[in-house]
């Protein structure tokens, strides 16, 4: 994309409904069109309307879950569709990637001789890394298997390394999670060619991104998912149990009702994300009390 095209970027605040002016002034690019704007806005070019409805939808249940997310808004470059959020990036923080964490962690498993799991970007993985790196902080489980689930209940297929982050304050030292970002490829549709995969140690996974081979995989996708729930320890196993009782088909459809409202999104693209989780969630139903019968038995 050429430079000139940048010179002015307007968005309407969706959800402030105020018109603003952005003017261009430092930028950096990737790949599909990214681009930040004057330090404080980023602009990611989407392929169509559905991605930045993905988007508001987690956005809006991560809210209820107590899960803090980026700010996001629909815009145009020109005549490129795009999402538009605030970089939450603060300047008293310094912000790792898990990509960064992940292999730091790899490099000391090496160190010791230890054996390294085949994909480090899982839930388990990430919580011996990040108890190695801060031993100080014990704040990250709980908050992390929050965002796990969270992922499992949008069929999210983009939970890569690089898409979570840990926010160190240089001030008072504090560790945390840093806002839940790029969730746009959520609601996956279950025919696509990319769908939420699972750590390979399946007994406390964490979702990353890989190609699949057609029903074989997406068979092993809720397998693995069933692994989770039959070994998870009871109060996660109950927190999954109320999460899916929350957001039933009708909780969704309220969601899309009120973010419809905003940008008028075609009839069709909201009965097909409709449609996707309805599937999805009776398969969650299922898997939840098949692992239910599972645990009793376990337990006797």
């Amino acid at each position: 994309m050429k430079k000139d095209i940048l010179k002015e970027f307007s968005f309407k605040d969706l959800y402030e409904g105020k018109e603003k002016k952005i003017l261009k002034e430092e930028f950096s690019s990737s790949a599909d069109y990214a681009f930040w704007i004057k330090g404080k806005y980023f602009f990611k070019s989407i392929p169509n309307l559905r991605y930045f409805i993905q988007e508001k939808l987690v956005e809006e249940i991560a809210q209820e879950m107590g899960i803090e997310t980026v700010r996001t808004w629909y815009g145009k470059l020109g005549h490129i569709p795009g999402e538009i959020s605030l970089n939450f990036h603060k300047e008293n923080c310094l912000y790792i990637s898990g990509a960064k964490i992940l292999e730091e962690y790899k490099n000391h498993l090496e160190k010791i001789g230890k054996e390294i799991p085949k994909n480090m970007n899982n839930l388990e993985t990430i919580q011996e890394a990040l108890a190695f790196l801060y031993p100080e902080s014990d704040s990250f489980a709980i908050e992390l298997t929050k965002r796990y689930i969270l992922d499992i209940l949008t069929m999210q297929s983009d939970r890569i390394s690089e898409n979570w982050e840990i926010e160190e304050n240089k001030e008072t030292g504090k560790i945390r999670l840093a806002p839940y970002f790029d969730s746009d490829k959520s609601f996956t549709d279950h025919a696509a060619k990319e769908i939420l995969q699972y750590g390979q140690r399946i007994h406390n996974p964490f979702i990353i991104k890989c190609d699949y081979d057609k029903e074989s995989a997406f068979l092993s996708t809720y397998e693995k998912i069933y692994h989770f729930l039959t070994c998870a320890p009871e109060p996660i196993f109950e927190y999954f149990a109320h999460v899916l009782e929350q957001y039933s088909k009708e909780k969704i459809e309220s969601f899309l009702n009120e973010i419809n409202k905003k940008i008028e999104a075609q009839e069709e693209t909201k009965s097909s994300i409709l449609k996707d989780y309805e599937c999805h969630y009776a398969k969650m139903q299922e898997l939840l009390s098949l692992a239910k019968e599972e645990r009793r038995g376990l337990s006797r």
